[in-house]
């Protein structure tokens, strides 16, 4: 992950405060001498030739160590990045650029920085490409650096992904609400059924029917009937 004595096939922009004629992009071919690393924190130990695999929707950092061994005074101030198409070199996306520092450095100094990169790009194979925004003297030069091969995929879903877990516990709300309604409108009266009677109900029911068959079968007063009558009833 080093570059010594990067050889620069640089695009120059010239600063801001020259003329617009001066302000279109250069060709400069020279060498800077500059002794850079970068890792991500996610994967410290990574090759250049290996192919990490990156999630979609997460961030990512990349940590980077520069020491000037030029003879120039040369000042950090920012850093890009683009997503190359690894077969055909060619940019399919243009990460935004974050401004550091800026860290001056004269020859034998060095300086660590940080940059985030939040991928939310379509998943592919990818060629990452990080990008140093450089003042050398007075002009404004971007530096590629080596590119690091990855593959960008969705990140599969899991029962106790939190957003998920959010979902399952509001779904199961709504659920047991429905459940109490229904059962409170239908399911208690469906299940309460035909009353069940109790011995003591019988008992009790028992005793009333008794008595009234009693009071149905009381004795009238014969006083009235004729006597031929009254000689059967007592024969029968």
């Amino acid at each position: 992950m080093k570059f010594t004595s990067v050889l620069a096939s640089l695009l120059a922009v010239a600063c801001a405060a020259q003329p617009e004629a001066e302000n279109a992009p250069q060709d400069v071919g020279e060498t800077i001498d500059l002794d850079i690393s970068y890792s991500i924190a996610a994967y410290p130990t990574a090759q250049p030739q290996e192919l990490l695999t990156v999630y979609n929707g997460d961030d990512h950092y990349l940590t980077y160590k520069v020491v000037n061994e030029d003879d120039r005074d040369i000042t950090i101030i920012g850093v890009g990045g683009v997503l190359l198409d690894p077969m055909t070199g060619k940019a399919k996306v243009n990460l935004t650029s974050g401004e550091v520092g800026p860290h001056a450095l004269s020859r034998g100094d060095n300086v660590t920085f940080t940059q985030h990169i939040p991928f939310n790009v379509l998943t592919d194979n990818y060629a990452l490409t990080p990008q140093l925004f450089l003042v050398v003297g007075d002009e404004i030069k971007m530096l590629p650096l080596r590119p690091q091969l990855i593959t960008v995929v969705d990140e599969p879903i899991s029962l106790f992904n939190p957003k998920l877990l959010f979902l399952e516990f509001v779904l199961g709300l709504t659920l047991a609400g429905v459940g109490y309604v229904i059962w409170d409108l239908w399911g208690r009266a469906y299940f309460r059924g035909t009353p069940t009677v109790t011995k003591k109900q019988a008992r009790s029911a028992a005793k009333q029917g008794a008595a009234a068959h009693t009071t149905g079968a009381q004795k009238y007063d014969e006083s009235w009937l004729p006597d031929s009558y009254k000689k059967k009833s007592k024969k029968a």
